[in-house]
């Protein structure tokens, strides 16, 4: 079964460059992920530990549970900044070696390519005018 797309294979820092944006995207993805999935245990957390502080009196069940969620909230929090902290190393990173290697291929390998295109073109045509003329001899003309 073929693929549907290949990864590029024939030039190294090609691959670096689509590597680098696969981090950046995949860095930019998790990151609103992790926002909001912190967002919507934080939310849920808060809002129980509100209704509990609007009870007059709490059990010591409630004062447990109350305490628990609080912690839950600051745990959550840390954990949230040390993901996005995580993240944007990835990201950095990501951005770093798309244009490390987007740059050395677009001025040190893709010039090297072109002009091996241009070379391969040229030769084609002088091959192709060279047969041209051989043909030329070949066949008499009648004027």
């Amino acid at each position: 079964m073929t693929p549907g797309f290949s990864i590029p294979t024939d030039n190294i820092y090609k691959f670096y460059a689509l590597l680098g944006l696969a981090l950046v995207l995949s860095s930019m993805l998790s990151f609103v992920y992790v926002y909001d999935a912190s967002r919507a245990k934080t939310l849920e957390w808060s809002e129980e530990i509100m209704i509990l502080e609007q009870k007059e009196e709490l059990s010591v069940s409630g004062e447990e549970r109350k305490e628990l969620l609080e912690a839950l909230v600051k745990v959550e929090e840390e954990n949230k900044n040390f993901y996005m902290y995580v993240l944007n190393l990835a990201l950095g990173a990501g951005i770093g070696i798309a244009l490390i290697g987007l740059i050395i291929w677009q001025f040190s390998v893709q010039p090297r390519s072109d002009r091996l295109i241009e070379l391969q073109i040229k030769s084609l045509e002088m091959e192709i005018e060279g047969k041209d003329k051989k043909s030329d001899k070949r066949i008499p003309k009648y004027h």
